[in-house]
This record gives C-alpha cells, structure tokens and sequence, in this order.
C-alpha cells in the first residue's frame, strides 16, 4: 500500500501579525459511498470545530470559505478548501495550505486547541456554492490546532506500515476513509400551506389546505382548527373555543367537512400538520357563515364588520315582483347580486359604499355576496340596507272617444264601464278611438285585441301611422312600443260601416277591446265601442 505522510506547522507572523497556522495534509485513500476512490475534482474541506461538541452531521447549506458546514448557528467553521486534483490519483488526496489566518467567523472562532477534521464530498466541486440535502460526505478527525508559536507535527501512514496518528495507532478501519454520511436537514414541523374554505352554507363549509413538506418527518396527523373569531382569533389545537377536523393522508392538498356551524358567523381557521417532532400551521383565514335576511314589510338592515379578505353572503325572498334599492356605509367593500336563476344582475368592482337602486327583481330567493379586499388589517365595522317595499304593478288603463279629446275611461277600470255609442242610422262610417296607458311603475308594452266584424257590420282598426292593423288587432298580436311609466297614451282607431241591411233591421254591434300587459298578462283593461243603426 502506498505510504502519505500527514504534517501540520504552526507559522507565526511578524510581531502585531495575527498568528497564522499551515498544513500539509496527505491521505491514502478517499472513498465514496460505494467504497470507490473519490474522482479528482471533488471537493474536500479542512474544518475546525470551534466549541468543542465534535463534528456535527453535515447540513444543507452555504460551503463557501469562513462558512459553518453544520449551518448558520453553528460551530464547525470551514478554514480551507481544496479538492484532488493534485495528485492526480483517485482517492489521494495531498495539500499545502499556506498560512491560514486563525480568529474566526461570527460567533465561531478558530483558536488552539480546536479539532480539526478533514470531510470530502464525492459529487461536488471547488465550484459548489452549497450542499443539499442528502449529499453523500466523508468525515475523519486530523488532529487538535497547535498552540501559536509551536509547530507540531501530526504523521499519518497506513496502520499496515504501522504509522501512528496523533501519537497513537491508527485502527484498521481508517486505513480507507470512506463516505459512509448524508447530509441532512435538522426534522422541524411540516411546512403547511393555501387555507381554503369553499361550500360555504349557513350552517356548514369545507375546509382545507396544503402539506407542503414534511421536514424531516413523516406526518402523523393533518387537518383543520378553527374558532369563533370574536372569541379566539388565533386557533390552535386544544386552545379555547377550537374545534379540530382531522383529515388522512401526508402531504398534498386535502379537505375536511365542517358542519353543525352557526348562520352568520365569522369563523377564524388553520391547516395543520404533524409529525414526530412538531405541528406546523398555515396562515390564519377566516370565513363566514351565510344568512338568511327576513324581510319585514320589504325592509332589512345589518350591522356587522368584515375581515380583510372575508365574504358575507346574504339570502332573501321576495313573493312578488319588487323594486330592489341596497346601500351600504363604513368598511369599503365590492359587491355581487344574484337572481333566483343564479345570474348576475348586479355588480359593484370597486371597494367602497355598495348602491344599487331601482333593481327589478322577480318574486323568489336573491343572493347578495359583500366582500372585502384582502390585505392587513382587522375587522372593519359597515351596514347593509335593503328595501324592497316597492311591489311591481303592471296596470294597463284603457279609454275610448269619439275622438282623443273626448274619451271616457282614464284611471277607470274593468270591469267598471267603459263604453262609446255611435249612431249610423244610413250605413255611414263611425269611428271610435282606443287609447292605452301605461299607469304601472315599470316599463311595459301593451296589447290589443278587439272584436272583428260580422254580416251586418265591417270594421278596419288603423294605428297611429294610419296603417291598416285589423288582422293584427283581431288576433291579438298588435302590440305598443315599449311605454315608459305615465308616458303618453298609444291609440287604434276603429271605423265601423253597418249595412244597408242592418239598418233595415235596425242591428246593434258591441266591439269589445282589451289591453293586457305583456310584463304582467293578468294585468288587463277592457273598453267597448256599440254601434247602432237607430
């Protein structure tokens, strides 16, 4: 076997110079975890343990110069860096430091006395910034640093050759310096992540989250905290007021059912993890309960205050068709209304008081959802208002005249009588007028229908442009253009011609026309033109 000798020298520098120490450090074999010559280029290091604990297991993290290869907060400082690629033999590893500056980094300070140990990591490099977890390393003890001014020898040869290290026999096991270690990171509590809570009732939700990571340790037990948020806004697992929902399985994204809450709560709650050494939470979010607004008389008010980042989402009824006028004051917040059909009607995107006034809505359950941007900050008090007083009325309003000055009906209603006799005793043309009015409070179109003519009488229905509309009118199609509330009237004109029979036999004809709303079709009016001959 070939034979490597191991010296160290203490140098001192000039006087008021720090002192400074140097080595020539020769191995005969480095292995890898295989029990391979580690190849030339991997990186080897010369490492001082500063408080006298040994050489921690490695941990992942910085390896660059003055660095601490157990982590930030350790001990054991990296004083030289070199690889093999001197001797250019596998697994042989020679070097000539130098002088190397004794004193120290941080809180770790190289001074006489402290271990000195060789590790060398078999897949990295001069180059390598940083370990990783689960890097494969070799470790073995040098030696002691000299006291400044002495210069010490430490020979190392292969216990075959019967060499000493340190003054005393090397064991057999050193003769290959094998890669045996892991780099590792220190078990802390699981890495937990992206609270969500999703199916949000009256009386239940979803909850969850994300296992992100393990650290170190293998999950035990996840799931779900969650509190009152007036009565303890950061829960925890056996805190006042927490309820826990635990959930199987290790790390991913899970969920867990939270029922049995109460309506119009706010709910503070955490995803969690645990594993042998600790429970790891994620941030704290909150969430809250739907409700149900009674409407009394159409009128609702709330008091509350919302969380950054919270929705409260509000269900009401109404039995009929209604005018809807929602306001909101304190806490800036955006706002979405629903129909019964789930479709959006209404929407406010920008933070601050919600106003949505004359909304018509249809008779059924409406949801209102109010939310608030998220971001840092604590619960900020606001009002809701809701009034939906106003009941839709669809109300067609019929009237009749000789002409459009003169006719019978305004604000009059069927089946109170609305009539317009005329009088053709030679088979003359008569003419009537129809007028309809929108009296309602929303915009409606209306419809006519009249009594077509007979053997004895012909009619023709003309509208306002003169056109001829009587099949229309006849069959009921003949519609308004859309009429705003109290806009002026729409009329037909009905010209009647008796023949020259009917006056013989003195007949008599009642044409009866009706209007009907086309927002509301029981919504109607009716008026009548008769006829007669004598």
């Amino acid at each position: 076997m070939s034979r490597f000798t191991l010296f160290a020298f203490l140098l001192l520098a000039a006087t008021g110079a720090r002192a400074t120490v140097s080595f020539d450090v020769a191995a005969d074999r480095l292995d890898d975890i295989n029990g391979s010559p580690v190849p030339a280029g991997a990186l080897v290091l010369l490492v001082a343990d500063t408080d006298g604990d040994g050489l921690g297991q490695v941990t992942a993290g910085e390896v660059s110069l003055r660095s601490f290869l157990d982590g930030a907060s350790g001990d054991d400082l990296i004083v030289y860096r070199s690889d093999l690629s001197a001797l250019g033999i596998g697994g042989s590893y020679g070097v000539s430091t130098g002088g190397l500056e004794l004193g120290g980094a941080g809180s770790g300070q190289w001074s006489q006395g402290d271990a000195l140990y060789l590790v060398w990591f078999p897949s990295l490099s001069l180059s390598s910034g940083s370990v990783s977890p689960g890097e494969a390393y070799g470790a073995r003890a040098l030696g002691v640093t000299p006291a400044d001014g002495a210069n010490e020898a430490f020979v190392y040869v292969a216990p075959i050759n019967g060499g000493t290290f340190g003054g005393a026999r090397i064991p057999l096991s050193s003769t290959n310096l094998r890669s045996d270690l892991s780099t590792i990171n220190p078990a802390t509590a699981p890495s937990v992540e992206a609270p969500t809570a999703v199916s949000i009732t009256a009386a239940s939700a979803i909850l969850g989250g994300q296992v992100t990571a393990e650290n170190g340790g293998a999950v035990t037990a996840r799931g779900v905290v969650y509190s009152v948020a007036s009565a303890n806004p950061d829960p925890v697992i056996g805190g006042g007021g927490v309820s826990t929902l635990s959930s199987s399985g290790g790390t991913g994204v899970f969920s867990v059912a939270a029922p049995g809450l109460t309506s119009g709560i706010t709910y503070r709650y955490r995803a969690f993890a645990t594993n042998s050494v600790a429970t790891g939470y994620s941030a704290s979010a909150v969430f809250t309960t739907d409700t149900q607004l009674n409407l009394i008389n159409g009128l609702a008010s709330v008091a509350r205050e919302m969380h950054p980042g919270d929705l409260h989402r509000f269900r009401f009824t109404l039995d009929s068709a209604r005018f809807l006028n929602l306001t909101t004051g304190g806490a800036g917040l955006r706002a979405r209304l629903y129909n019964s059909l789930g479709q959006l009607i209404a929407e406010q995107s920008v933070a601050g008081n919600v106003a949505f006034a004359n909304l018509l809505l249809s008779s059924g359950t409406h949801t209102l959802e109010l939310f608030r941007d998220p971001g840092v900050g604590t619960a900020t008090p606001y009002t809701l208002a809701v009034d939906a007083s106003s009941e839709v009325q669809a109300r067609p309003d019929g009237a009749v005249g000789a002409s459009l000055s003169s006719l019978t009906g305004n604000n009059v209603y069927f089946p109170t009588t609305q009539q317009l006799t005329l009088v053709s005793p030679d088979s003359r043309i008569v003419t009537g007028y129809v007028t309809g009015t929108n009296r309602g409070n929303i915009s409606d179109r209306l419809s006519f229908q009249g009594t077509p003519g007979d053997t004895y009488f012909s009619v023709i229905y003309y509208n306002q442009a003169g056109a001829n509309i009587t099949a229309q009118i006849t069959a009921g199609t003949y519609q308004t253009a859309l009429m705003a509330p109290a806009s002026p009237a729409a009329w037909v004109r009905a010209a009647v011609t008796p023949t020259r029979r009917a006056v013989q036999l003195r007949r008599s004809h009642n044409f009866i026309i009706g209007l009907k709303s086309l927002h509301n079709a029981n919504a109607t009016d009716t008026v009548s033109i008769l006829v007669n001959t004598r």
